[in-house]
């Protein structure tokens, strides 16, 4: 067996989200966006360098020899901010497909009940309406009628 290992492409990481646990997916969502702000502090510290702009030595942690820096540095941090700008987009479209597939579970896109929300107003209307008709139709699929012709179970 070959254990060549490769970046997982962003189908095969949506199909793998399906058997993720729900807890899980929150992890996974944190994580990328710890990384996301990661790359965007570092793009912005090489960037400074790159303009030879004077770095905040509060965020910026400098350093006196990272002040210098020569064409062949400029060349290879230009490298780096690119190549950071390909990860962060990789790892937005990981969490758009995390929030994708909370949605689908209907759970909230934010952990701990923030702000965003998987419901829009139209959609609670909908269901507002549904409720109403619940007296008339079955919509639970708790209850198992064989004679339902056409029936789905979920």
């Amino acid at each position: 067996m070959s254990a060549i290992k490769r970046p997982v492409q962003i189908e095969e990481f949506i199909v793998t989200l399906r058997e993720v646990q729900d807890s899980e997916l929150y992890s996974i969502k944190s994580i990328l966006n710890k990384s996301i702000s990661k790359l965007y502090k570092t793009n912005n510290k090489l960037t400074k360098l790159i303009n030879k702009e004077e770095l905040n030595s509060e965020s910026d942690e400098s350093d006196d020899e990272l002040n210098e820096i020569d064409t062949n540095d400029e060349q290879l941090f230009k490298e780096i901010v690119a190549e950071n700008e390909i990860v962060v987009k990789n790892q937005q479209e990981r969490i758009e497909a995390i929030d994708n597939e909370l949605t689908h579970r209907g759970l909230p896109v934010e952990e701990n009940g923030g702000t965003k929300s998987t419901k829009t107003s139209s959609q609670t209307t909908g269901d507002e309406k549904l409720k109403e008709k619940a007296g008339v139709y079955d919509t639970d699929n708790d209850v198992v009628d064989a004679n339902a012709p056409n029936s789905v179970f979920l």
